[in-house]
């Protein structure tokens, strides 16, 4: 049997009750489940003291050790949450649908229960996912799977953001900020900005900048085999750094240094659908919506 963490949000309240039936059957199949404690709080909103949702072990915080897979119950959001807490980037992770869009998630809450067998049983394809690797200054590590975004703090003045593809000299982008992103996050930040879609598969970057001040300053894909090197220059004295919705400030002129990480990040795929089928579902493409 397996040992499972599982993160979730209650933010979509019909939902919960799919939620809430997907673990208690789980549970009763002999997988081990640790609850979020912040999600099993959401559930016992909805669901009585005595429910077996109040037994099941709760832990704060990362992910305890040893698990086998993660579950999260949301969007993508929840998604990068739950990535980012976990003990490694190399446990596998289920994303169930209970938000709106959910690009990242393979499954929605009332389709799940019908997949719990094949999931038990280990009847899935694992699909990687680039991540990037993120460096400021000498102490600053972190990863992202969708995107990392330098925007200025102060409404008023633009920044310049010095880019280079390993050695060689590429912009200097006078905008409100740059988008680094990776396949996955095509779908995310960068689209709302005219970035391309780009399929998972595609061994690239994308380079997307953020309202800026030349209109031939547009979004660039790069292979990923290349490493982008990056210093802020403004009249501010900071600057942000966003890595999947996790904020940090920066003094300007700090190096940033933005490349392909070597470690993957692992989805369960228990469905057959592929990346067509989701931008035709959650784009509405072809669908008459006058």
């Amino acid at each position: 049997m397996n040992t499972t963490a599982v993160f979730g949000s209650g933010h979509i309240e019909e939902a919960l009750a799919d939620a809430a039936t997907f673990l208690q059957t789980l549970q009763q199949r002999g997988e081990t489940l640790f609850l979020e404690a912040s999600f099993q709080q959401e559930l016992l909103r909805h669901f009585a003291a005595d429910s077996p949702i109040a037994t099941m072990t709760t832990f704060e915080g990362e992910t305890p050790k040893g698990v086998d897979y993660l579950i999260c119950f949301g969007g993508d959001g929840t998604f990068l949450r739950t990535l980012h807490k976990a003990s490694s980037p190399d446990i596998p992770i289920l994303a169930i649908n209970s938000g709106h869009l959910g690009f990242l998630t393979d499954l929605d809450t009332h389709d799940a229960i019908t997949f719990i067998d094949k999931l038990i049983e280990g009847d899935y394809l694992i699909e990687e996912r680039r991540l990037l690797s993120v460096e400021a200054g000498e102490d600053y590590h972190e990863f992202a799977l969708n995107e990392v975004a330098i925007q200025k703090r102060e409404t008023g003045s633009i920044i310049n953001v010095q880019t280079h593809i390993n050695d060689s000299f590429l912009a200097d982008y006078a905008a409100d900020g740059l988008i680094v992103a990776t396949p996955t996050g095509s779908t995310a930040y960068s689209l709302s900005l005219n970035g391309p879609l780009v399929s998972p598969e595609c061994p690239v970057l994308l380079v997307t900048p953020i309202a800026p001040h030349s209109l031939s300053m547009r979004p660039i894909v790069l292979p990923d085999t290349i490493s982008l090197h990056l210093k802020v220059f403004s009249r501010s004295s900071t600057f942000m750094l966003v890595t999947d919705g996790k904020v940090a400030v920066f003094p300007i002129e700090t190096p940033l240094k933005i490349a392909r990480s070597e470690q993957p990040v692992r989805l369960i795929r228990l469905s057959n659908h592929t990346f067509a089928d989701t931008l035709r579902l959650k784009l509405h493409w072809g669908q008459n919506l006058r």
